[in-house]
């Protein structure tokens, strides 16, 4: 809709191409440096369909704006070459030991960490630039997309759970980025 665009153009910035999607909305999709966020307006209500598909805009700007998936990429070539500068200077059976540790332990629970502060900061640019409210729906919306752990976080997620999300955004001041 015309509002979108006019709430796009409000955060400051054209880099971004609007399209509709038959999937879930929110996925940014990089194509030659372009990125391309697909939304989907899906409640009864217009309004409420508005102010989801903004905040879904705004999660995904904020993605984009703070080079969330630069710094991932940046960190798992670190990762690659920390490995590749143990291979060259310690002995095989450290090498062993440390490389393992390393991809199977170290990598995943920082770049989980990661993965999830950079959640946490776009859901927080979502409320300050839309509302809590519209966040949550949307989140709520979300829930059906994540299987029932039990409270267990998967080994490498690049999610956090949603119930989570919902309490840090509902703990949150809409004035104020955390």
């Amino acid at each position: 809709s015309e509002d979108l665009f006019n709430f796009l153009n409000d955060l400051g910035d054209d880099e971004f191409i609007l399209r509709t999607s038959p999937g879930e909305s929110g996925a940014i999709i990089h194509r030659l440096g372009q990125p391309n966020v697909y939304i989907i307006p899906r409640p009864t209500d217009p309004k409420q369909a508005t102010m989801e598909s903004k905040a879904v805009l705004s999660h995904e700007y904020s993605h984009v704006k703070n080079r969330h998936k630069i710094k991932s990429i940046v960190f798992d070539m670190i990762s690659v070459s920390i490995n590749a500068v143990l291979l060259t200077f310690f002995p095989v059976y450290t090498v062993f030991i440390l490389v393992t540790l390393n991809c199977l332990l170290i990598y995943p629970i920082i770049r989980n960490y990661l993965k999830h502060r950079f959640e946490y900061e776009a859901d927080n640019f979502a409320v300050e630039s839309v509302s809590k409210k519209a966040v949550q729906h949307r989140l709520r919306r979300n829930s059906h997309l994540e299987p029932d752990n039990n409270g267990f976080i998967p080994y490498s997620t690049s999610h956090p759970e949603i119930k989570t999300r919902m309490d840090r955004v509902h703990n949150l001041d809409e004035n104020t980025r955390n």
